[in-house]
């Protein structure tokens, strides 16, 4: 199960950098203001947060 858990990780950050290089190759103003630039950063985070709890799953189950 860890070892699924570390896959998906795995595509997960392959995913977010594939985006942040999206967000760079298509967003000319890089601001807060800027939706599409918001809406790419906003995909990164929210990766983050998924990569982030299945991590801890991972260190939990290394844990007991």
């Amino acid at each position: 199960m860890d070892e699924d858990y570390r896959a998906v990780i795995r595509e997960l950050e392959q995913m977010q950098e594939r985006l942040r290089a999206l967000r760079f190759r298509l967003c000319t103003k890089a601001s807060p203001e800027n939706i599409r630039y918001r809406s790419f950063s906003g995909a990164v985070s929210h990766l983050n947060k998924v990569i982030d709890d299945l991590e801890g799953d991972v260190a939990r189950r290394a844990g007991t």
